[in-house]
């Protein structure tokens, strides 16, 4: 009985601390790659006339080498992605392993694990999700990523704006995994407790 209250603590925690870890690191992204860093801006044409062929050069500068930049953080955030996805399959592996062995456990006991097999589908379905939103995500920073540095600012920008939509998903999709664990599994794994802990009684009573 100890045994699986430990489990219980175990499977939890590990849904909200993958869950947690993997869209802080990834949330920074949205903050410092916003649409204002532009990379060329558009001018009327009488600003165009107003400046000097000196003032148009320094500007072109700075303008490249702030692409240049975000380039450079682009290529952080896509590595940072692939080490959270990596983390969370093998958080999420072992999760799904834990609830396997519940259920194993359980047959042996003949429980009728009609429950806990689909809360384990549940989980599983919201884990597979949570990975196709995250892998899209990625896709939007390498999309943005390799853009050439004298793209207009709209192309750019929307590059930008669909890569935080895509962390917007990724973070709907994160908690959609611990909403499956705590509305799903939990009650059915608090359901199997309950039952082990009436038929211990009933065995102590007849051997009595």
């Amino acid at each position: 009985m100890k045994q699986l209250s430990k489990n219980l603590i175990a499977i939890a925690l590990a849904v909200v601390m993958s869950v947690t870890a993997g869209t802080a690191v990834l949330a920074q992204t949205a903050e410092e790659e916003s649409p204002r860093t532009q990379v060329t801006t558009q001018q009327t044409p009488t600003q165009q006339t107003r400046q000097t062929r000196e003032q148009r050069v320094q500007q072109v500068q700075r303008t490249l080498e702030r692409c240049e930049q975000i380039k450079t953080r682009l290529a952080d955030r896509i590595s940072k992605s692939a080490e959270v996805k990596i983390a969370h399959t093998e958080r999420y592996e072992k999760l799904v392993n834990r609830i396997d062995a519940v259920i194993t456990s359980a047959e042996a006991r003949q429980y009728d694990t009609a429950g806990l097999i689909a809360a384990k589908e549940a989980v599983t379905a919201s884990i597979a999700a949570y990975g196709v939103a995250l892998e899209t995500y990625s896709q939007q920073l390498t999309s943005a990523s390799e853009l050439a540095c004298d793209q207009s600012a709209s192309v750019y920008g929307q590059a930008i704006v669909s890569s935080r939509e895509a962390l917007e998903a990724v973070r709907a999709a994160g908690a959609a995994v611990k909403t499956a664990f705590r509305q799903s599994v939990v009650p059915e794994l608090q359901e199997y407790k309950t039952w082990l802990e009436a038929n211990a009684t009933a065995t102590e009573e007849s051997a009595e």
